[in-house]
């Protein structure tokens, strides 16, 4: 199971660069429903994985702790959420400003990454 998964998050990460990139041309719109399927169905597998392990943890979590976890989950979901716009979307401006807005997101949770980490989680 844990190959399959594996397999299917490569699959998802080429078509997603494939679409990404535009190098498919007018053959794009084919593409689209499979990536779809495997971000589907990779998200439902790392889920599936995710909830059948039991974790527990020593430390207790303080509030700080919880709002570094809500504003680094958050911006990574909306990264995600506008990559997957760039392979949806047909118009080429829209798809564009979504690549752009995708890249902005990404670089500003890199930014809370570097900067921000220790100070949420130290």
């Amino acid at each position: 199971m844990v190959w399959f998964t594996v397999v299917t998050g490569i699959a998802t990460l080429v078509s997603l660069f494939l679409q990404v990139s535009g190098l498919l041309g007018e053959k794009r719109k084919y593409l689209v429903y499979s990536t779809c399927f495997l971000v589907g169905l990779t998200l439902g597998l790392l889920l599936n994985i995710a909830f059948s392990v039991n974790v527990s943890l020593p430390v207790t979590t303080t509030p700080k702790q919880l709002l570094g976890l809500l504003l680094f989950s958050a911006t990574g979901l909306l990264a995600f959420i506008l990559f997957i716009l760039t392979v949806v979307v047909e118009d080429e401006g829209r798809r564009k400003a979504a690549t752009v807005g995708a890249s902005a997101v990404s670089s500003f949770l890199l930014f809370l990454l570097v900067f921000f980490l220790n100070s949420f989680f130290g």
